[in-house]
């Protein structure tokens, strides 16, 4: 099935766990004294490294290294590949050798080499028999090869060398026109890999080095920008996103959009909700229970905790209710006092601390609302119909949000006193320094002098013990008439639901992928959204060609070639026809051709060149090496340009 019809349904998250890589035992007996040649694919995502002459390479690996903690005694060990079975575990001391797609880091490439050559059965040997052919990027660093050269000749022993870019071995092993001579016709090579993007004119049979051009996207810059909107969008799964599961996402459930002003319009209009969302469920991870916490009623240690708050919460609450109705039957013999006896009237009303007959009226109203509200048998609860209609839950929400607004008022005027140079606090404590002021035996004040109270630091000590929060009747109030509005709207309205009743619903572990499906891969067209200042694909595509003449240009659009691994995007090559379309001239012909395999092609490609005789004289040799130095370079139909340094 499409990805595009595959909507509808509910997708798992693979959490796969790689495969160690396995050891090739048949060096001995087959390969041994034959001189093949190592071809080594050092691609930024994963290398893929066989023998020369084979059509699939033998190892396939992530391209990265990371730190474990090792036995007892033993100290840190490196493992490489495969070998991270959950990278997610060490992520964070994972290491690569790639700076962007340019090799900085030769110890991790060194590892790397070693768990190649191992797995390939040349553990046991003092050197390297064998030549080898590796990949590099377009228009490498001299500094760069010299280092690898090194690497390779000194370390490794290797007898000789050969340098390609991975681009070009894809090219020409799909679009060779004379495969014994290896003779490749003029064209464009589109590259788009996992750090970089790459637009390459080939002219008479050799890279145009002069007019290539990179674009600084591919397709890691997809998984982070997809984890972070996915992180953004559902902030509660932040955890759960990891980078692999990013990956997940990017490679299998996204596609280019033809026209993507047109699929954003259709997506704010609602037409094509129902084809392009989908819902990604996480494992939900059940909470173990250990046995031994089970007591004879069948509850776990946690459930017993739990249970036993609730019982002291509802005894709090009856002692409460206990003592507000003990104060409204005082209040309430108090103000039947107002027809009867007038002197102990007047004389419990100033002991109560009531003003007027108003005041007491207001404080009974306010303890019979209160009580109304707890009352299990007469007060919200027992009002069904009441409570379900809309007028009452509207009532209930606005009610809700006055209080969350005053508490967030309170605890701001809170945070306000605390801070040392905010307004309020310099204002208290002028108060308390006048109220601290030393006043004389005979009932003057001193003479008044400088007021220095608060600059030093000893006077703040005392301004902070006099300013600890202390919940005063009134919060405690809103915050019991805030649970209780809670506990009926939790009842009485579905999106009203708190976050602890979300958590245990399989729909808390569920990601809800919409408009990045194609959001996504548009970042190779507008890397602006990522917020680089760079050209998209196709105003680099238009860029290069107009540096050539019309009938150069019209034999480059005849043969564009298309590679790497973001061109497994669904309609790659659709969308970037109807770019060419647009920024070539009218009626103008132009073909694309895709490699068989974007992935693969290339290590195919420098396998079936390494196999090839006349291929022989652009090895760099030994002496070669020690006569030229690391940083040359012999010269091929699928290399960089040399350009000695001296």
């Amino acid at each position: 099935m499409s990805i595009l019809d595959s909507t509808g349904g509910l997708y798992q998250f693979s959490d796969g766990l790689a495969q160690p890589d396995p050891f090739c035992n048949d060096y001995e007996f087959k390969v041994k004294g034959t001189g093949a040649v190592i071809v080594i694919d050092n691609g930024s995502s994963q290398m893929r490294v066989g023998w020369s002459g084979e059509r699939d390479p033998r190892l396939k690996f992530r391209n990265c290294v990371a730190r474990t903690r090792g036995r007892k005694g033993e100290g840190d060990i490196m493992i490489a590949g495969n070998d991270i079975t959950n990278i997610e575990v060490v992520r964070s001391s994972v290491r690569t050798q790639f700076d962007h797609n340019i090799v900085t880091h030769y110890g991790c490439q060194e590892v790397l080499f070693d768990h190649a050559f191992s797995h390939l059965g040349l553990s046991q040997e003092q050197s390297l028999e064998h030549p080898i052919v590796i990949t590099e990027p377009v228009c490498n660093l001299n500094c760069c090869r010299a280092a690898m050269s090194e690497l390779l000749f000194e370390c490794y022993s290797v007898p000789s060398l050969a340098y390609g870019i991975d681009a070009l071995f894809s090219y020409q092993y799909n679009n060779a026109a004379t495969p014994n001579v290896g003779v490749i016709r003029n064209g464009l090579v589109i590259s788009s890999g996992y750090q970089a993007t790459h637009v390459l004119p080939v002219v008479d049979g050799k890279l145009d080095a002069q007019h290539c051009k990179r674009i600084d996207v591919g397709g890691a810059h997809c998984t982070y920008y997809m984890q972070r909107l996915m992180q953004l969008k559902q902030p509660h799964l932040q955890n759960s996103i990891t980078i692999s599961r990013a990956q997940e996402l990017v490679e299998h459930h996204t596609y280019m959009a033809l026209n993507y002003p047109e699929e954003l319009w259709k997506w704010s209009k609602g037409d094509g909700e129902a084809r392009i969302v989908q819902l990604h469920s996480f494992p939900q991870v059940a909470a173990v229970v250990n046995e031994r916490d089970v007591g004879e009623d069948g509850m776990s240690k946690e459930e017993r905790e739990k249970q036993r708050k609730r019982k002291a919460a509802e005894r709090l609450r009856e002692i409460n209710k206990r003592k507000k109705t003990e104060r409204l039957e005082e209040l309430k013999d108090l103000f039947n006092l107002k027809d009867t006896d007038i002197p102990e009237y007047e004389d419990g009303m100033d002991r109560m601390g009531f003003a007027s007959q108003e005041e007491l009226q207001q404080a009974m109203d306010k303890l019979e609302l209160s009580l109304k509200a707890r009352d299990q048998g007469t007060g919200l609860e027992s009002k069904e119909e009441e409570i379900e209609s809309p007028e009452t839950i509207a009532m209930l929400r606005q009610r809700k949000m006055e209080l969350l607004e005053q508490r967030q008022i309170r605890q701001q005027q809170k945070q306000e006193m605390s801070k040392r140079r905010s307004v309020a606090s310099h204002k208290r404590m002028k108060i308390i320094s006048q109220l601290a002021e030393e006043v004389s035996t005979t009932g003057r004040k001193k003479k008044e002098k400088e007021d220095t109270f608060g600059q030093n630091d000893e006077d703040w000590h005392i301004y902070r013990e006099i300013n600890k929060d202390v919940g005063d009747s009134e919060s405690e109030r809103e915050e019991a008439e805030l649970g209780e509005i809670d506990k009926v709207l939790s009842k009485h309205g579905p999106d009203i639901t708190t976050t602890a009743d979300k958590v245990d619903t399989p729909s808390w572990y569920q990601l809800l992928l919409g408009i990045e499906r194609f959001r996504i891969p548009e970042v190779v067209y507008q890397p602006s959204m990522l917020g680089l200042e760079q050209g998209g694909l196709s105003d680099t595509i238009e860029f290069v060609l107009s540096h050539y003449p019309t009938s150069v240009q019209q034999e480059l659009a005849n043969n564009v070639f298309v590679t790497g691994g973001n061109a497994k995007f669904p309609h790659f090559a659709g969308r970037l026809e109807m770019e060419l379309r647009a920024i070539r001239p009218f009626q103008s012909q132009f073909h694309i051709t895709t490699a068989g395999d974007v992935m693969l092609d290339s290590w195919r490609g420098a396998s079936w060149w390494a196999g090839n005789q006349d291929n022989a004289s652009h090895f760099i040799s030994r002496a070669d090496y020690q006569e030229m130095g690391g940083e040359f370079l012999r010269e091929n139909s699928v290399s960089n340009m040399f350009v000695p340094c001296r």
